[in-house]
C-alpha cells in the first residue's frame, strides 16, 4: 500500500492535477494479456520461421529482441505491482506481479524487497543502482571497463550479485517463495524446448535476454548514473524519451523517472499525462534532468562511463557519506524514516 504524503520540494503542482494522475483504472491490466499474446505470438513466429522459412534464423532472433522490448513493457507492470497499486488485496498484487515479471526469469519477491529498498535509499552509496566500480579496484583503466560493461550489457548479472542482502532479510516463508516463483519460471522456460525445437528456441530466447539484458542496463544507466544524490528522490533521478509515443507503450513509461520517484504511487499508464500536465511547474532544478529524447540521453551517458574517474566517484561517495552520517548503523527503515523527514513524498507498507 502507498500512503500519499505532499511533496516538499515540487508542492506547488496543482492538487487537481495529483488527483487526475492517481486514480487507477483497472481496465489497463487488459495490457498484461495483450503483452503477453505478443510476446507467445513472437515465439510461434520464430518457431514456424527456423522450421520453414528461407533466413528462418534471423527471423527468429529478430522476434527475440521484439519480445525482449515486450518483456521491458511486462516490468511496468510488476513494478507498480512492487508498490501494491494493480489490485485492491494482497492476493491479486502478488498473482499479477508474478504473471508479469515471469518472463525476466527472475523472482518477484525478491524483485518487490529490492525495488522497495531502492526507493527508500535513491542513489545513496549503499543503493544497488548506484554502480561504484572504484569500491572493487582503483586502477582506473580497469574500473572505467567494468563501469562500461556493467552498463551497457550486464547490469542484470551485477544485480544479481548485489542483490543477496535483499535475499537475507526476507523471511523464511519468503526465501521460499522466491525459489518456487524461480522454479515455476526456469521450469516454463525449459518446457518450451521440445515444443519450440531445440533452434527455434535457442534462437529466440537467447535474443530475447540478451535484448532484456542490454536494455535493462542502458535504462538504468539513463536513470540514476551521474545523477547527484538528493534527500528528495525526485531530485536523484532522470526522466527520458518523453517526446517518443513508441517508447512509451512499448515500455510501460518507465522512462518518467522524476515522476515516479516523486510519487510512486502514480500508476505507470498516468505517468505521461502527469508529467506533460505537471512538468511546467517543476523547479529549474528537476527540469535540468528532464528530456525529450533517448539518445540524446544515451551518448553523453556513454562517454562518461569512460570519462568518470576513480578519484571523482570516490570523492562523491565520501561526500555523501559524510552528508549521511548521522544514519551509520541505522536500519533500513530507520534511515528511510530521515529521508522522509527531510522530505520524501511517500512511504511503502510492504504487503
Amino acid at each position: 500500500m502507498v500512503v500519499f504524503r505532499k511533496a516538499t520540494h515540487m508542492i506547488s503542482i496543482p492538487r487537481e492535477i495529483l488527483r487526475r494522475a492517481y486514480q487507477h483504472r483497472r481496465i489497463h491490466l487488459l495490457k498484461l494479456a495483450v503483452l503477453w499474446f505478443l510476446v507467445l505470438s513472437l515465439g510461434a513466429a520464430a518457431t514456424w520461421a527456423v522450421h520453414n522459412a528461407r533466413g528462418g534464423a534471423v527471423l527468429a532472433v529478430f522476434a527475440g529482441f521484439c519480445a525482449g522490448n515486450l518483456v521491458r513493457g511486462m516490468g511496468s507492470i510488476t513494478h507498480d505491482a512492487a508498490h501494491g497499486t494493480v489490485a485492491r488485496s494482497r492476493l491479486g498484487v502478488y498473482v499479477i506481479g508474478c504473471l508479469s515479471w515471469l518472463p525476466s526469469f527472475m523472482s518477484f519477491t525478491l524483485y518487490r524487497s529490492y525495488h522497495l529498498d531502492h526507493h527508500r535509499i535513491v542513489n545513496m552509496p549503499h543503493d544497488t543502482d548506484r554502480v561504484q566500480t572504484s569500491r572493487w579496484t582503483n586502477r582506473p583503466i580497469l574500473a572505467r571497463l567494468l563501469r562500461i560493461v556493467i552498463f551497457t550489457a550486464l547490469y542484470p548479472a551485477y544485480w544479481a550479485l548485489r542483490v543477496g542482502r535483499h535475499y537475507r532479510v526476507l523471511s523464511a516463508g519468503r526465501k521460499i517463495r522466491v525459489w518456487l516463483e524461480l522454479a515455476v519460471g526456469y521450469g516454463a522456460l525449459f518446457a518450451l524446448r521440445p515444443l519450440m525445437g531445440g533452434d527455434a528456441w535457442a534462437l529466440f530466447f537467447v535474443s530475447l535476454v540478451m535484448t532484456s539484458f542490454v536494455l535493462a542496463s542502458l535504462t538504468t544507466m539513463a536513470e540514476h548514473f551521474d545523477v547527484d544524490y538528493h534527500h528528495d528522490p525526485a531530485y536523484a533521478s532522470r526522466t527520458y524519451a518523453t517526446e517518443s509515443w513508441l517508447i512509451d507503450w512499448v515500455w510501460g513509461s518507465s522512462t518518467y523517472h522524476v515522476e515516479h520517484h516523486g510519487f510512486p504511487g502514480i500508476p505507470y499508464y498516468n505517468l505521461r499525462r502527469f508529467h506533460r500536465e505537471a512538468r511546467n511547474f517543476y523547479p529549474r532544478s528537476v527540469t535540468r534532468n528532464v528530456h525529450a529524447g533517448w539518445w540524446s540521453v544515451i551518448f553523453p551517458l556513454l562517454g562518461r562511463l569512460w570519462t568518470l574517474s576513480v578519484r571523482e566517484e570516490q570523492a562523491r561517495t565520501r561526500r555523501d557519506e559524510e552528508t549521511l552520517a548521522p544514519l551509520a548503523g541505522t536500519s533500513c527503515a530507520e534511515a528511510f524514516e530521515h529521508q522522509r523527514g527531510r522530505g520524501c513524498v511517500a512511504t511503502f507498507e510492504n504487503p
